[in-house]
Order: structure tokens, then C-alpha cells, then sequence
């Protein structure tokens, strides 16, 4: 293997064991990384983090490598055990999920290759806005919308 220009370059021996990488990982991101459990953890932590942050500054460690490396899954055993009541929202968003008290789940949509240029990014607004009217009536802030196009590499781009 070596680079050459911007792009990897492997010798044509390789292809099979190249290809079967890329198509392993098109499926951990599948199977696993996008699960909706998973993303339910992933935006909850995301939710206590960001009420965290005032309190410990969080993001003023994410431009710094030198602090960065520091904050890793300790950060959330941090939040947990602190005595302070400016925590107490991060703690609660932590406990549900160490209850599996997760965020819900709705539903997923595969768009068609053929549909692909009308549902490149769709957001929160419009869902909210195409909901059908009942007794429960989403705002854009209840709503968490993940766009995900998963293929072994750039598609197209290639």
C-alpha cells in the first residue's frame, strides 16, 4: 500500500481482502452503529453532556489536544457522583440510561436510489410538519433526525 497524489493505492492481490474491509464495515454501521439503541444512548449522552458543560466546561477541552485526550467515559462517572445540584438534569438524562430508559424510537425510511436527490437532508421541522394530527402534537426539540447513507466507500466519488 502507498499514497500516491490523494488517493490509497494497494496492489490488485489485495482487492478481495480491500473489498471484504470496506463491506464489513458498511455493515458494523448496518448492524451496529446505527441501531436505534444505540443512537438513543449516543443522543442522550450528547443531551447530559451538553447540560454538563456550563458546570464543567467541557467543550473548552475540545480544541486543546492536550486536555482533549482527557476526557473520555470517566467524564460520565464524573457527572454521576458530583454533589451539585447544577448537575442534577445531566445526572437524570445518565440514569435513564442506566434504567434503559431510553429515547424512543418512531421510525426509519430507506429511500430509493431513484428518490435520493429529494431526501438528502431531511430535519426535524419536517417531521413535525408532515405529522398527522393527534392527541400528541411534536415540536421540532422532541424530535431527533439522523440522515445516514451507508455504502463501502464515497459511492459515486469513487
Amino acid at each position: 500500500m502507498r499514497v500516491m497524489g490523494d488517493e490509497i493505492c494497494y496492489p490488485a492481490k489485495d482487492y478481495l481482502s480491500i473489498h471484504k474491509l470496506f463491506t464489513t464495515r458498511a455493515d458494523l454501521h448496518r448492524t451496529v452503529y446505527t441501531h436505534a439503541k444505540v443512537k438513543a444512548v449516543e443522543l442522550m449522552l450528547v443531551d447530559a453532556l451538553v447540560e454538563a458543560n456550563e458546570y464543567l466546561g467541557i467543550s473548552l477541552h475540545a480544541d486543546d489536544p492536550e486536555d482533549f485526550w482527557k476526557l473520555d467515559d470517566t467524564i460520565v462517572k464524573s457527572i454521576e457522583t458530583a454533589p451539585n445540584d447544577e448537575l442534577k438534569k445531566a445526572k437524570e438524562i445518565i440514569q435513564r440510561i442506566r434504567r434503559r430508559e431510553l429515547y424512543k424510537f418512531c421510525n426509519q425510511y430507506s429511500v430509493p436510489k431513484d428518490k435520493l436527490d429529494h431526501f438528502k437532508n431531511i430535519t426535524a421541522q419536517d417531521i413535525v410538519c408532515s405529522q398527522i394530527t393527534s392527541k400528541v402534537l411534536l415540536k421540532e426539540e422532541d424530535v431527533a433526525v439522523s440522515n445516514v447513507k451507508i455504502d463501502l466507500t464515497r459511492g459515486k466519488d469513487n
